[in-house]
């Protein structure tokens, strides 16, 4: 009977034994799980920081995968964020480029496109990719303008792109062409991939058109503001800068002047606007000109991706325009760009020393300005007949941007009546009207 017992009391210790030691073999299997989930999500978050930079291809992110639970779809790298300002000269584009410039996230470029004509789209292609040592060999077709990219008082105009002052890692050594530091071209290249988008703005490239391959490019996200100006005031400042440069005009007659400008100006505005009516708006008609007549691929690639706006809209609320461009975009509010805006819109912005147009970037390329009296200044300056030369041939524009047509001298200086519809000054595939 005791050895019964004894037997039973020993069988029963193995099964608590048993029990015990299951316990932890199940509670080291579960540690060991969830460590390894722990450092799987380490490293996902390691391959969608990396894969943000944009800095590999697709395939060098597969091959760079080793971790279990971990496949190509899930870690594609991510679209490169690009935004092109497609302006003409003259309708406050240096303005709103600072939209970007200011972020200190984006990359910003002030007016890249100096090449020859046939190579401008091959140079955005290179600028859009980071890819600079391209950008460099385009640039040297050009007698020494191979030099002009390495040159950071040369890169965009003078300095007019933000991240050069921003980060400290771009130079290298004095450069006997540059006078001051020199670029390093590979950084260049880094520091590009590293923002979180590119911007820039572009007055040397006519067609809308031109960008369709952009669009259709798998490793980009690209978003184009179509910026507009009145062509009233637009056409006597283009005129202005025009005498002040020594391929101007030689026409004496101001009315001539302005008439020759407003229809050169114009031909621009409705050839895009034609292109945006049946390509983009898909509006297309019997009497439209054929040679616009786009797919239905290339439509929708430009289905969010094409937002239009005008000088005046921008000028008159640059908080709205702020919020509704980069909600736009896709990046993310930021402070200094609004303090930017409010010191370089207000009155006190005009007669403030540290803010003046020379002293940021000369006569005719300033950003600072009392936005609202300038919106109407114009048409204190200039006389009605000139007013009208510029309006004939740009009648067109002027309706389809919902500008107001002056009747005569007593409409145009009256300045209590706006001469723009503000609900037509924003147009784009996901917003109808301003804020």
């Amino acid at each position: 009977m005791g050895s019964i017992y004894f037997k039973s009391k020993t069988y029963n210790r193995f099964l608590v034994t048993l029990v015990l030691v299951s316990i932890v073999i199940i509670f080291i299997l579960i540690s060991y799980q969830h460590q390894s989930n722990l450092e799987n999500l380490k490293y996902q978050r390691k391959v969608v920081e990396v894969a943000s930079t944009s800095e590999l291809t697709t395939k060098e992110y597969v091959r760079d995968i080793t971790k279990p639970n971990i496949t190509e779809l899930q870690f594609k790298p991510c679209k490169r964020k690009a935004v092109v300002i497609f302006a003409g000269f003259r309708t406050g584009s240096s303005f709103f480029g600072e939209y970007f410039n200011q972020h200190p996230a984006v990359y910003y470029l002030f007016e890249p496109l100096l090449g020859d004509e046939n190579d401008r789209i091959k140079l955005l292609k290179n600028i859009l990719k980071c890819n600079y040592s391209e950008v460099e060999k385009i640039y040297g077709k050009r007698s020494n303008e191979a030099e002009w990219v390495k040159c950071k008082s040369n890169v965009c105009f003078s300095g007019r792109s933000s991240f050069l002052w921003r980060n400290t890692n771009l130079c290298k050594n004095k450069h006997p062409f540059c006078g001051v530091d020199v670029l390093d071209i590979n950084v260049l290249s880094k520091v590009c991939r590293q923002s979180i988008a590119i911007a820039f703005k572009v007055v040397r490239l006519y067609h809308l058109s031109d960008l369709e391959e952009f669009l259709l490019d798998p490793e980009l996200d690209l978003k184009v503001l179509h910026l507009f100006r009145d062509p009233r005031p637009a056409v006597p400042s283009r005129i202005k800068m025009s005498g002040n440069n020594k391929s101007g005009s030689k026409i004496s007659n101001q009315t001539l002047k302005y008439k020759q400008s407003a229809e050169y100006l114009c031909r621009f505005y409705d050839r895009n606007l034609l292109y945006v009516k049946n390509c983009i708006k898909r509006h297309n008609s019997s009497n439209s000109n054929l040679s616009f007549a786009c797919n239905s691929t290339i439509s929708n690639a430009w289905k969010n991706s094409y937002l239009r706006l005008t000088h005046e809209y921008i000028s008159e609320r640059p908080f709205d325009a702020l919020e509704l461009v980069y909600k736009f975009v896709g990046i993310n509010f930021d402070a200094n760009v609004a303090e930017w805006i409010s010191d370089h819109t207000s009155i006190a912005a005009t007669n403030n020393t540290k803010h003046t147009e020379k002293n940021i970037s000369g006569k005719f390329f300033g950003t600072s300005r009392d936005s609202k009296k300038v919106l109407n200044s114009w048409r204190l300056k200039e006389q009605f007949v000139d007013v009208e030369a510029i309006q004939k041939p740009c009648i067109n524009a002027i309706k389809s941007l919902g500008y107001i047509p002056v009747v005569n001298e007593t409409h145009l200086k009256d300045i209590s009546f706006s001469l723009y519809n503000i609900n037509n000054s924003v147009v784009g595939s996901f917003v109808r009207y301003p804020p």
